[in-house]
């Protein structure tokens, strides 16, 4: 390409959050690239609100472990379905106190080895409920 003179571009930052402008009359096109790591939803609000926090690894050859998060105690189901949505497996089916909890699925249903494919965990307390979608590669 034919490059940027330091004088078309300024870069500041107040410490959370970076600004770059670019100081030209026309400009043809450019590719910004940023990689930063950022909590995507707040503590305060995920300890309120029934929800998966994690499935990892994902995807999984042998087992995945499903991190949820409960907002009291009360009974929760967590459930995994197919591509086509039948219901697989069912990982609990219990009373979970407030606050995080994990689970792992091993890939298999009723002790047989489910095929590779696209799977998804829902978990459920009767009245809320959250889905998140997980690959198993054999």
């Amino acid at each position: 390409g034919n490059g940027n003179s330091v004088a078309d571009i300024r870069h500041t930052s107040d410490g959370t959050c970076d600004t770059i402008t670019i100081f030209r009359t026309s400009v043809e096109g450019f590719v910004i690239v940023y990689d930063f790591t950022t909590p995507v939803e707040n503590e305060t609000e995920l300890s309120n609100t029934l929800a998966i926090v994690d499935a990892a690894p994902n995807p999984f050859t042998t087992s995945t472990a499903i991190t949820f998060n409960a907002p009291g105690t009360k009974k929760v189901n967590v459930e995994i379905f197919d591509a086509i949505g039948v219901k697989v497996a069912t990982l609990a089916s219990e009373v979970f106190t407030a606050g995080r909890h994990t689970i792992d699925w091993n890939g298999t249903s009723n002790g047989t080895s489910m095929s590779s494919g696209l799977y998804t965990v829902r978990i459920s307390d009767g009245v809320t409920s959250a889905t998140q979608q997980i690959v198993l590669v054999r």
